[in-house]
Protein backbone atom coordinates (compact mmCIF):
# COMPACT_ATOMS: atom_id res chain seq x y z
CA UNK A 1 0.00 0.00 0.00
CA UNK A 2 1.24 3.14 -1.21
CA UNK A 3 0.43 6.32 0.80
CA UNK A 4 1.04 10.07 -1.14
CA UNK A 5 -0.09 12.34 1.68
CA UNK A 6 0.70 16.22 1.50
CA UNK A 7 1.64 17.98 4.23
CA UNK A 8 -1.39 19.87 4.79
CA UNK A 9 -3.66 16.22 4.87
CA UNK A 10 -1.08 15.38 7.92
CA UNK A 11 -1.50 18.55 9.52
CA UNK A 12 -5.28 17.40 9.56
CA UNK A 13 -4.90 14.08 10.53
CA UNK A 14 -3.90 15.91 14.36
CA UNK A 15 -7.83 15.78 14.42
CA UNK A 16 -8.06 12.43 14.06
CA UNK A 17 -7.62 9.64 16.08
CA UNK A 18 -4.88 8.71 17.81
CA UNK A 19 -2.21 6.66 16.12
CA UNK A 20 -2.99 8.68 12.60
CA UNK A 21 -2.38 11.75 14.80
CA UNK A 22 0.94 10.37 16.29
CA UNK A 23 2.32 9.71 12.89
CA UNK A 24 0.96 13.18 11.44
CA UNK A 25 2.95 14.99 14.55
CA UNK A 26 6.19 12.76 13.69
CA UNK A 27 5.84 13.85 10.10
CA UNK A 28 5.25 17.28 10.72
CA UNK A 29 8.30 17.60 13.16
CA UNK A 30 10.57 15.73 10.62
CA UNK A 31 9.31 18.42 7.88
CA UNK A 32 9.65 21.53 9.91
CA UNK A 33 13.03 20.68 11.40
CA UNK A 34 14.10 20.01 7.52
CA UNK A 35 12.74 23.55 6.29
CA UNK A 36 14.55 24.83 9.31
CA UNK A 37 17.72 23.61 8.02
CA UNK A 38 17.60 24.68 4.70
CA UNK A 39 16.51 28.01 5.38
CA UNK A 40 19.80 28.39 7.83
CA UNK A 41 21.89 26.94 5.04
CA UNK A 42 20.62 28.64 2.03
CA UNK A 43 21.27 32.07 4.46
CA UNK A 44 24.81 30.87 5.87
CA UNK A 45 25.88 30.30 2.22
CA UNK A 46 24.53 33.36 0.74
CA UNK A 47 26.88 35.26 3.26
CA UNK A 48 29.90 32.72 2.50
CA UNK A 49 29.34 33.47 -1.27
CA UNK A 50 29.23 36.89 -0.76
CA UNK A 51 32.24 37.38 1.39
CA UNK A 52 34.22 35.38 -1.04
CA UNK A 53 33.53 36.99 -3.95
CA UNK A 54 34.18 40.49 -2.66
CA UNK A 55 37.63 39.06 -1.10
CA UNK A 56 38.22 37.01 -5.32
CA UNK A 57 38.03 40.50 -6.52
CA UNK A 58 41.07 41.38 -4.73
CA UNK A 59 42.62 38.81 -6.61
CA UNK A 60 44.91 39.93 -10.42
CA UNK A 61 43.40 36.54 -12.22
CA UNK A 62 39.83 37.83 -11.06
CA UNK A 63 39.86 40.88 -10.46
CA UNK A 64 38.44 41.67 -14.44
CA UNK A 65 35.51 39.86 -13.93
CA UNK A 66 34.76 40.97 -10.53
CA UNK A 67 35.32 44.68 -11.57
CA UNK A 68 31.35 45.71 -10.09
CA UNK A 69 33.11 44.40 -6.98
CA UNK A 70 36.33 46.53 -7.04
CA UNK A 71 35.18 49.58 -4.90
CA UNK A 72 34.20 47.59 -1.94
CA UNK A 73 36.58 45.07 -2.09
CA UNK A 74 38.65 46.31 0.72
CA UNK A 75 35.58 46.40 3.04
CA UNK A 76 35.81 42.77 3.87
CA UNK A 77 39.26 41.84 5.43
CA UNK A 78 40.98 38.92 4.28
CA UNK A 79 40.86 36.88 7.84
CA UNK A 80 36.87 37.07 6.77
CA UNK A 81 37.48 36.58 2.85
CA UNK A 82 39.95 34.07 2.72
CA UNK A 83 38.11 31.61 4.83
CA UNK A 84 35.01 32.11 3.57
CA UNK A 85 36.38 31.40 -0.12
CA UNK A 86 37.68 28.46 1.24
CA UNK A 87 34.89 27.17 3.00
CA UNK A 88 32.75 27.82 -0.08
CA UNK A 89 34.77 25.61 -2.74
CA UNK A 90 35.42 23.19 -0.20
CA UNK A 91 30.81 22.79 0.38
CA UNK A 92 30.81 22.81 -3.70
CA UNK A 93 32.91 19.99 -3.12
CA UNK A 94 31.21 18.54 -0.98
CA UNK A 95 27.89 19.02 -2.55
CA UNK A 96 28.83 17.10 -5.49
CA UNK A 97 30.30 14.21 -3.45
CA UNK A 98 26.58 13.96 -1.43
CA UNK A 99 25.13 14.55 -4.61
CA UNK A 100 26.73 11.31 -6.12
CA UNK A 101 26.59 8.66 -3.06
CA UNK A 102 22.90 9.04 -2.88
CA UNK A 103 22.56 8.45 -6.89
CA UNK A 104 25.30 5.72 -6.95
CA UNK A 105 23.08 4.39 -3.75
CA UNK A 106 19.52 4.44 -5.46
CA UNK A 107 17.54 0.93 -6.37
CA UNK A 108 17.95 -0.53 -9.89
CA UNK A 109 16.08 -0.23 -12.48
CA UNK A 110 14.40 -3.79 -11.42
CA UNK A 111 10.97 -3.29 -9.98
CA UNK A 112 10.09 -1.82 -6.76
CA UNK A 113 9.57 -4.04 -3.19
CA UNK A 114 11.36 -6.33 -1.42
CA UNK A 115 14.91 -7.41 -2.38
CA UNK A 116 16.08 -10.70 0.00
CA UNK A 117 20.01 -11.22 -0.06
CA UNK A 118 21.04 -14.74 0.26
CA UNK A 119 23.46 -14.57 3.31
CA UNK A 120 23.73 -15.34 6.62
CA UNK A 121 24.57 -11.80 7.59
CA UNK A 122 21.31 -9.83 9.63
CA UNK A 123 20.46 -6.25 8.19
CA UNK A 124 17.24 -4.71 6.74
CA UNK A 125 17.04 -1.08 5.03
CA UNK A 126 15.30 0.97 2.79
CA UNK A 127 17.05 2.66 -0.06
CA UNK A 128 15.52 5.25 -2.29
CA UNK A 129 14.85 4.99 -6.31
CA UNK A 130 14.23 7.21 -9.00
CA UNK A 131 10.43 8.48 -9.35
CA UNK A 132 10.06 7.64 -5.54
CA UNK A 133 10.19 3.77 -6.41
CA UNK A 134 12.89 2.34 -3.69
CA UNK A 135 13.50 -0.88 -2.28
CA UNK A 136 13.46 -2.78 0.66
CA UNK A 137 16.88 -4.42 0.86
CA UNK A 138 16.44 -7.35 3.59
CA UNK A 139 19.24 -10.59 4.25
CA UNK A 140 17.93 -13.98 4.76
CA UNK A 141 19.60 -14.50 8.00
CA UNK A 142 17.27 -11.96 9.04
CA UNK A 143 14.12 -13.17 7.96
CA UNK A 144 15.31 -16.36 9.72
CA UNK A 145 15.88 -14.58 13.34
CA UNK A 146 12.59 -12.95 12.80
CA UNK A 147 9.11 -14.19 13.26
CA UNK A 148 6.13 -13.29 10.97
CA UNK A 149 4.77 -10.55 12.63
CA UNK A 150 7.73 -8.65 13.31
CA UNK A 151 9.06 -9.32 9.44
CA UNK A 152 5.32 -7.42 9.06
CA UNK A 153 6.77 -4.39 11.16
CA UNK A 154 10.08 -4.21 9.29
CA UNK A 155 8.49 -4.46 6.53
CA UNK A 156 5.82 -1.54 7.86
CA UNK A 157 8.57 0.60 8.85
CA UNK A 158 10.51 0.68 5.64
CA UNK A 159 7.71 0.86 3.32
CA UNK A 160 6.58 4.03 5.47
CA UNK A 161 10.44 5.66 4.52
CA UNK A 162 9.67 5.05 0.69
CA UNK A 163 5.85 5.69 0.89
CA UNK A 164 6.51 9.35 2.47
CA UNK A 165 9.72 10.14 0.52
CA UNK A 166 12.30 9.92 3.42
CA UNK A 167 14.87 9.37 0.93
CA UNK A 168 14.73 12.14 -0.67
CA UNK A 169 14.08 14.78 2.23
CA UNK A 170 17.68 12.83 3.83
CA UNK A 171 19.90 13.80 0.36
CA UNK A 172 18.63 17.61 1.22
CA UNK A 173 19.84 17.14 5.14
CA UNK A 174 23.14 15.42 3.87
CA UNK A 175 23.35 18.73 1.93
CA UNK A 176 22.43 21.08 4.58
CA UNK A 177 24.81 19.12 6.70
CA UNK A 178 28.26 20.26 5.21
CA UNK A 179 27.63 23.03 7.27
CA UNK A 180 29.20 21.39 10.43
CA UNK A 181 27.08 23.53 12.66
CA UNK A 182 24.26 21.87 11.05
CA UNK A 183 25.47 18.54 11.83
CA UNK A 184 23.35 18.11 15.14
CA UNK A 185 20.66 18.77 13.04
CA UNK A 186 21.00 15.98 10.65
CA UNK A 187 20.93 13.85 13.54
CA UNK A 188 17.91 15.14 15.05
CA UNK A 189 16.14 14.80 11.39
CA UNK A 190 17.24 11.23 11.43
CA UNK A 191 16.17 10.61 14.54
CA UNK A 192 12.54 12.41 13.77
CA UNK A 193 12.61 10.12 10.30
CA UNK A 194 12.56 7.31 11.81
CA UNK A 195 10.32 8.22 15.09
CA UNK A 196 7.61 9.02 11.71
CA UNK A 197 8.71 5.64 10.49
CA UNK A 198 7.88 3.62 13.61
CA UNK A 199 4.67 5.57 14.06
CA UNK A 200 3.66 4.66 10.62
CA UNK A 201 4.25 1.14 11.30
CA UNK A 202 2.03 1.48 14.60
CA UNK A 203 -0.66 2.67 12.10
CA UNK A 204 -0.63 -0.14 10.19
CA UNK A 205 0.22 -2.76 12.32
CA UNK A 206 -1.62 -1.39 15.40
CA UNK A 207 0.24 -2.94 18.38
CA UNK A 208 2.94 -0.12 19.88
CA UNK A 209 4.34 -2.83 21.82
CA UNK A 210 4.61 -5.08 19.03
CA UNK A 211 6.65 -2.38 16.79
CA UNK A 212 9.07 -1.19 19.95
CA UNK A 213 9.82 -4.93 20.62
CA UNK A 214 10.70 -5.73 17.01
CA UNK A 215 12.87 -2.38 16.98
CA UNK A 216 14.87 -3.49 19.92
CA UNK A 217 15.32 -7.05 18.57
CA UNK A 218 16.51 -5.60 15.26
CA UNK A 219 19.39 -3.10 16.55
CA UNK A 220 20.84 -6.00 18.59
CA UNK A 221 20.86 -8.57 15.68
CA UNK A 222 21.51 -6.60 12.52
CA UNK A 223 25.15 -5.56 11.34
CA UNK A 224 26.43 -2.09 10.74
CA UNK A 225 25.97 -3.10 6.72
CA UNK A 226 24.01 -0.94 3.48
CA UNK A 227 25.08 2.29 2.19
CA UNK A 228 25.09 5.45 4.42
CA UNK A 229 22.45 7.27 2.58
CA UNK A 230 20.42 3.75 3.39
CA UNK A 231 17.46 3.88 6.09
CA UNK A 232 16.40 1.36 8.69
CA UNK A 233 15.03 0.25 11.21
CA UNK A 234 17.95 -0.10 14.08
CA UNK A 235 18.65 3.43 12.76
CA UNK A 236 18.92 6.63 14.82
CA UNK A 237 18.20 6.52 18.47
CA UNK A 238 17.09 3.75 19.41
CA UNK A 239 16.55 3.65 22.88
CA UNK A 240 14.56 7.07 22.93
CA UNK A 241 12.28 5.46 19.45
CA UNK A 242 11.52 2.37 22.14
CA UNK A 243 10.79 4.89 24.94
CA UNK A 244 8.54 7.07 22.61
CA UNK A 245 6.68 4.11 21.44
CA UNK A 246 5.96 2.70 25.00
CA UNK A 247 5.34 6.28 26.30
CA UNK A 248 3.35 8.12 24.03
CA UNK A 249 3.04 10.68 26.12
CA UNK A 250 7.12 11.26 26.16
CA UNK A 251 8.54 13.91 23.79
CA UNK A 252 12.18 14.88 23.17
CA UNK A 253 12.42 17.98 22.55
CA UNK A 254 15.38 19.03 20.27
CA UNK A 255 16.20 22.20 21.92
CA UNK A 256 20.50 21.70 21.16
CA UNK A 257 20.12 21.05 17.31
CA UNK A 258 17.26 24.12 16.63
CA UNK A 259 19.20 26.28 18.78
CA UNK A 260 22.38 25.86 16.66
CA UNK A 261 20.06 26.06 13.56
CA UNK A 262 18.66 29.60 14.64
CA UNK A 263 22.40 30.63 15.20
CA UNK A 264 23.53 29.98 12.14
CA UNK A 265 20.32 32.02 10.23
CA UNK A 266 21.12 35.09 12.79
CA UNK A 267 25.37 35.13 12.51
CA UNK A 268 24.58 34.46 8.58
CA UNK A 269 21.94 37.47 8.45
CA UNK A 270 23.48 39.80 9.87
CA UNK A 271 26.53 38.73 7.91
CA UNK A 272 24.47 39.03 4.85
CA UNK A 273 23.14 42.18 5.66
CA UNK A 274 26.39 44.26 5.86
CA UNK A 275 27.15 42.77 2.45
CA UNK A 276 23.76 43.90 0.91
CA UNK A 277 25.81 47.06 -0.87
CA UNK A 278 27.82 44.23 -2.76
CA UNK A 279 24.68 42.79 -4.22
CA UNK A 280 22.89 46.04 -5.63
CA UNK A 281 26.11 46.61 -7.52
CA UNK A 282 25.93 42.98 -8.31
CA UNK A 283 22.45 43.37 -9.76
CA UNK A 284 23.37 47.09 -11.54
CA UNK A 285 26.34 45.01 -13.31
CA UNK A 286 24.18 42.20 -14.32
CA UNK A 287 21.48 44.67 -15.57
CA UNK A 288 23.47 46.55 -18.02
CA UNK A 289 25.38 43.26 -19.74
Amino acid sequence: MILNRSFSSRLRDWASPSKRRKAAVAHVEAMCLVVLGVLASALSLAALSISAVVFAARMPAAAGFFVWCERLADTVPWWIGAPSLALLVGGLIGGVRVCRQHLRSRASKGAPGVVVIDTSELFAYSIGGRHGHGQVIVSKGMLDELTPPEREVVFAHEAAHLDLRHHRLLWVVDLVALNPLMRPLRRRIRFALERCADEEAVRRIGDRAMVARTISRVALLAVDSGPSTALRVDGSGVPARVEALLTPGAVVRPYGPISAALGVIGAASVLGWSQWPHLALLMRHLCSL
